[in-house]
């Protein structure tokens, strides 16, 4: 694996509609190609915007799909380099669609504050070919949020 680290997010910010089900909004997704090696989730995260009535809290979570979902394509920002490198790993936001398989990592957080979660130390790979992505589960109140990944391959 090269030393290389990218971050994905939207310019904008998202609206999370209620969503109670599983697997939740699927906000992010990666793909990483067949011919890229597995790459290494380094930090997610989910900053809320907008003040809340109500002290709703959600689950942020990472999931992998078998199936890519449908979404808006994104340019991945790299990190610590003078040559800016193309990232391999493709990314997507605002996904409809898409199939869930497992929950590889999970958390609560509250719709008025957020934070980075670093992952680096869980060793939470992307295989080559696989699809991850990073969803938030609410309760009955929609909000807006930026989320993120960061990941290095």
């Amino acid at each position: 694996m090269a030393d290389r680290m990218y971050t994905a997010r939207p310019a904008l910010l998202l609206t999370i509609g209620a969503s109670p089900s599983e697997p939740g909004s699927k906000l992010l997704q990666l793909v990483v190609p067949s011919t890229c090696p597995a790459v290494k989730i380094i930090e997610v995260g989910c900053e809320p915007f907008g003040i809340l009535s109500t002290a709703e809290k959600a689950r942020i979570r990472l999931v992998r799909l078998t199936a890519a979902a449908t979404g808006t394509d994104l340019t991945p920002m790299m990190h610590d380099s003078e040559a800016n490198i193309p990232a391999k790993t493709t990314a997507k936001h605002t996904l409809s669609a898409g199939t869930f398989t497992d929950v590889v990592w999970e958390t609560m957080i509250h719709l008025q504050s957020g934070q980075p979660y670093r992952l680096d130390h869980l060793g939470i790979y992307v295989p080559s070919g696989g699809i991850i992505a990073l969803c938030v589960i609410n309760g009955a109140t929609a909000s807006t949020c930026l989320p993120r990944i960061s990941w290095r391959e």
